[in-house]
C-alpha cells in the first residue's frame, strides 16, 4: 500500500503543469531537482523570505514572482543557451520585489521570451548591459520602479516589440539615443515626471505606431512644435498635464487620427484651428477648462 501511494504521488508530480506558491512566509528556497519536467506555469507570491530561485526550471514558460525578498536570479541561470535554466520562458512578471537590485546578465538569451513586465522594484536601476532578447519579445512594461534610469541602448533592435509601456518611473529622464523599434504599435509613457517630450524620441519614424499615451508631467506647459507623431497614429491620449495650455499645430497632419482623449489638463485653452476644421476627431475631455 505504501509503495502504491508513492507511485501515485510520483505520477501526479509528473503531470503537474501549474504550480502556485503563496503566503509561505518562512520559505527561503525551493528544493533543488524537485520541479517536474512538465511544469509550464509557476507563480510565487507573498513569500517574503524567499531569496533565491531553483535552477531546474527548464520547462517553465510562465514565471511570476510577486512580493518576495529575492535579491538575484540563480547564479549562471540565464547566461547560456541552450543550457539556460529558463530556455523555454515566454512570460516573465516581477513585481513588488523590494530587494531586487538587478536582472540577470543573460536576459538577452531568452530567445522565446514574448512578455516582460516589471513593477514596484525600487532598487532596480536599469536592464543588464547586453540588453533584451531581440527575437520574439512583443510586450515590455515597466511601472513604478522609482530609481529606474534607462532603457537598453539598443532597444531599437527589438524588431518584434509591439507594446512599450512605462509608468511611474520618475528617475527616467530620456529615451535611448538610437530611438525606439519601428515595430511598435502602442507606446504609453505615464507619470514619468522628468521625461519631457522631445524630437529626439524619433516618434515620427515609428510608421507602425497606432496608439500613443502620454501624461503625468505636472510642470509641462507646452508640447514642442517639432515634436512629431507618425501619420499612422489613430489614437492619442493625454492625461494629467495640469499646466499644459496648447497642443502643437502638427496634429493637423495626423490624417489617420480618429480619437483624441484629454484628461485632467485644466489649463488647456485651445486646439489647433486647422485640425478642428480638417479632421473629424472623437474628442473626449475630462476636467478641461
Amino acid at each position: 500500500m505504501h509503495n502504491n501511494d508513492g507511485n501515485n504521488k510520483n505520477t501526479m508530480s509528473h503531470l503537474l503543469e501549474y504550480f502556485v506558491i503563496e503566503g509561505c512566509s518562512t520559505l527561503k528556497c525551493l528544493p533543488r531537482g524537485k520541479l517536474p519536467s512538465t511544469l509550464k506555469k509557476l507563480e510565487i507570491q507573498n513569500c517574503m523570505n524567499l531569496d533565491s530561485l531553483p535552477e531546474d526550471m527548464t520547462s517553465v514558460q510562465f514565471l511570476k514572482i510577486s512580493a518576495c525578498s529575492i535579491v538575484s536570479f540563480p547564479k549562471g541561470g540565464l547566461h547560456t543557451v541552450p543550457s539556460s535554466n529558463f530556455m523555454k520562458l515566454k512570460q516573465l512578471i516581477i513585481n513588488k520585489c523590494m530587494k531586487l537590485e538587478s536582472l540577470p546578465e543573460g536576459l538577452h538569451n531568452l530567445m522565446y521570451l514574448e512578455h516582460l513586465e516589471i513593477a514596484e522594484c525600487p532598487l532596480l536601476f536599469s536592464f543588464p548591459g547586453p540588453g533584451l532578447p531581440t527575437t520574439k519579445l512583443r510586450t515590455l512594461k515597466i511601472s513604478n520602479c522609482i530609481n529606474f534610469k534607462s532603457l537598453p541602448n539598443r532597444i531599437y533592435n527589438l524588431t518584434s516589440l509591439q507594446e512599450l509601456c512605462i509608468d511611474g518611473c520618475c528617475s527616467l529622464v530620456s529615451l535611448p539615443e538610437g530611438g525606439l523599434p519601428n515595430s511598435l504599435t502602442l507606446l504609453s509613457i505615464l507619470d514619468c515626471k522628468n521625461l519631457k517630450p522631445s524630437y529626439d524620441w524619433g516618434l515620427h519614424r515609428l510608421t507602425s505606431l497606432n496608439h500613443f499615451s502620454f501624461g503625468g508631467c505636472p510642470d509641462l506647459m507646452s508640447l514642442p512644435e517639432e515634436w512629431l507623431l507618425p501619420t499612422t497614429i489613430s489614437s492619442v491620449h493625454l492625461q494629467w498635464l495640469p499646466r499644459l495650455k496648447s497642443l502643437p499645430r502638427g496634429l493637423q497632419n495626423l490624417k489617420s487620427l480618429e480619437k483624441l482623449e484629454i484628461w485632467e489638463c485644466g489649463n488647456l485653452l485651445t486646439l489647433p484651428e486647422e485640425g478642428q476644421s480638417k479632421m473629424q476627431w472623437n474628442l473626449q475631455f475630462w476636467d478641461v477648462l
